[in-house]
């Protein structure tokens, strides 16, 4: 079997599902909200941005799929990105149905989102409340945060990173901090991996693994005369300070970060127990902490009620029928995805699909791949069963 020939199967299932997942789509009575952002793969260098939607069923329940996996040409700047947006929603005949747009802070999407309003009230003439559409990904507001809070501690955290690299510079290295970890029976460890300096929640696992390994670290000094990176005591203090007040903002984004549950009704409750926190802080001895809480200013105060066992899909299940109306509002509020995660988790199958042996795969052919893993399997045999008759009729005829 050729490559073309497998190229062009891709490409075949591809449209088939396309269909299905379309007249699925077309068919659902609630509003659709959206998720989009851009990667660009480490092997072949070329950009793609994602679009994913996000909805609530008949049956309330959360889902969503990914729409596209789209080639980006540079420069990725507002009237391309709004270019794309307005391509997809019109592909995918979701002008009526379009809810919220989920994004980052960047500028570039600041401009996107203003052309998209200005698209759907003057050229669409569609009648709604365009300053509800835009929604800002919370998980991108907290790494803002975080970061500047992070910046207290750069030093050290360059430390860490530095001791990373020399480790992995060589088996000498290597070996040598082994024999340091089984002298101080740390051996059963996790070993402390390089994190992305731009992502704080990585920045925090390199903190969560560093941290009980500081004998190690002290050892490996006393044993090996090239290494100078070992933090001071009063450093590693610090850091534990430090990790233990990130642990509030990791599990936070990753609560609101979920994609099998809604989010927008778990955001407030997170940012409440964010703001008691700071509080507390703000009248810490540790000047560390106290700088970082005078980020008080980015979180919005809300009062929420709390119960990690309250599934509040399953509430507007069983009480749809008595509240229609309200019921209809939540299944479009409650499809609002708090971040833009879903879009990025599709970065991960691209990242898998164009590895070093698959470099020179063409666009079209990377969208497919990526958009129809999502989409194989998770449409409703019902509307598979429409879409097969239908097509079986067509051809028929």
């Amino acid at each position: 079997m050729t490559r073309n020939t497998i190229g062009g199967d891709v490409i075949e299932v591809y449209e088939e599902e396309k269909v299905k997942v379309y007249k699925f789509l077309d068919g659902l009575g609630c509003k659709v909200s959206l998720t989009t952002d851009i990667w660009t793969s480490d092997h072949s260098h070329v950009a793609y941005c994602c679009l994913t939607a996000h909805f609530v069923d008949d049956s309330w329940e959360l889902q969503k799929k990914n729409l596209a996996f789209r080639k980006m040409s540079y420069p990725h700047d507002g009237e391309t990105l709004f270019s794309f947006m307005k391509e997809m929603i019109l592909e995918w005949n979701l002008d009526k149905k379009l809810f919220s747009i989920v994004v980052d802070n960047a500028t570039n999407n600041d401009v996107m989102i203003r052309k998209v309003k200005d698209w759907i009230l003057y050229d669409l003439l569609v009648a709604r409340d365009v300053d509800l559409l835009h929604v800002r990904c919370s998980a991108h507001i907290l790494n803002l945060i975080v970061q500047d809070g992070l910046n207290e501690i750069r030093g050290l955290i360059d430390k860490i990173r530095e001791t990373v690299r020399y480790l992995n510079k060589s088996p000498a290295a290597t070996q040598k901090f082994e024999m340091s970890l089984n002298q101080c029976n740390l051996a059963d460890k996790r070993k402390v991996a390089m994190d992305v300096p731009n992502r704080w929640n990585s920045t925090y696992e390199l903190l969560a693994t560093a941290l009980p390994l500081k004998e190690a670290f002290s050892r490996l000094q006393r044993i090996d005369k090239n290494y100078y990176g070992n933090p001071f005591e009063s450093e590693w203090e610090v850091a534990g300070v430090v990790h233990e007040c990130l642990q509030i903002f990791y599990e936070a984004t990753r609560h609101f970060s979920g994609r099998k549950y809604p989010t927008s009704n778990v955001f407030f409750p997170d940012v409440c127990e964010i703001h008691l926190k700071i509080i507390e802080w703000e009248n810490t001895d540790c000047d560390y902490v106290r700088k970082m809480s005078e980020l008080e200013s980015y979180l919005e105060e809300a009062r929420f009620p709390r119960a990690d066992t309250f599934n509040i899909l399953d509430w507007w299940k069983t009480n749809s029928p008595r509240l229609p109306i309200l019921a209809k509002i939540a299944h479009d509020i409650l499809a609002v995805p708090a971040t833009s995660v879903a879009s990025e988790a599709a970065f991960s199958v691209g990242g898998r699909v164009i590895d070093e042996s698959r470099t020179c795969l063409l666009p079209d052919a990377v969208e497919a791949l990526v958009v129809a893993d999502d989409w194989i399997g998770s449409i409703p045999k019902k509307i598979v069963h429409n879409v097969e008759s239908s097509g079986t009729q067509t051809n028929n005829a």
